[in-house]
């Protein structure tokens, strides 16, 4: 039997042409009926790429921190320092209280020649 002999060619091409035929009936019946992605491998990939991509999951709010600075660290010391220096109250009522007073010693050159 040869492969281009006619009976074969004509067994070739009725089995083709069943072969269609029955492929066309299986798909008759799925004709219409829905398909719900829900669960399928694609959906599950795509949830899976949301959830790793969403900025709200991947951040923690601040709020949610327990946090608590240490008063004795020294950034806090040399904070604390600073305000006390650069606070303009304390200042003009140290140089209020300090510019009444003389500081020049009774016995300096200056005071004694004037």
């Amino acid at each position: 039997c040869l492969p281009d002999q006619s009976d074969v060619v004509h067994a070739r091409h009725v089995y083709d042409l069943q072969s269609d035929a029955i492929y066309k009936a299986d798909m008759q019946w799925l004709k219409g009926t829905g398909w719900v992605p829900i669960g399928s491998l694609d959906v599950e990939k795509a949830k899976k790429a949301g959830e790793i991509l969403s900025e709200r999951k991947y951040r923690q709010s601040p709020s949610t921190l327990q946090f608590t600075s240490k008063m004795d660290a020294m950034p806090m010391v040399l904070a604390q320092a600073n305000a006390k220096t650069i606070n303009k109250r304390l200042y003009t009522e140290a140089w209020e209280n300090e510019k009444t007073q003389v500081h020049l010693m009774p016995d300096t050159l200056e005071v004694t020649l004037a």
